[in-house]
């Protein structure tokens, strides 16, 4: 199921998103990334106690969607973005987590 970044936006402005705790309605764009980076980091700690690192990246990445879809939306919503740039970024953005997970990358995403 995919949802809209307008609706998604919507449910942001509400303060809930099915799955995550509810979000205070005026969460901002650098809270809902951590959001998005807490999940990813447990996730991965649980996924890669019960298979392999690469596994437990892509598992955790599938996993924290919802949290990642509301942090694009947010970004979505900022004069100098729109859904079409975020679009076009979100692959290196979802490739540089996947680095973070797997401690290629030093620098927190």
């Amino acid at each position: 199921m995919t949802i809209r970044p307008l609706a998604l936006a919507g449910l942001v402005l509400a303060g809930t998103l099915p799955g995550l705790v509810p979000l205070p309605a005026a969460a901002g764009v650098a809270e809902l990334h951590g959001t998005w980076r807490g999940c990813l980091h447990r996730s991965f700690g649980l996924q890669a106690s019960l298979s392999g690192r690469m596994i437990a990246a892509d598992a955790a990445l599938r996993q924290c969607r919802e949290a990642e879809e509301a942090y694009l939306a947010a970004l979505s919503t900022s004069p100098l973005l729109d859904a079409e740039d975020v679009g076009r970024v979100r692959p290196a953005l979802l490739m540089r987590a996947k680095d973070w997970l797997l401690g290629r990358r030093t620098s927190p995403i």
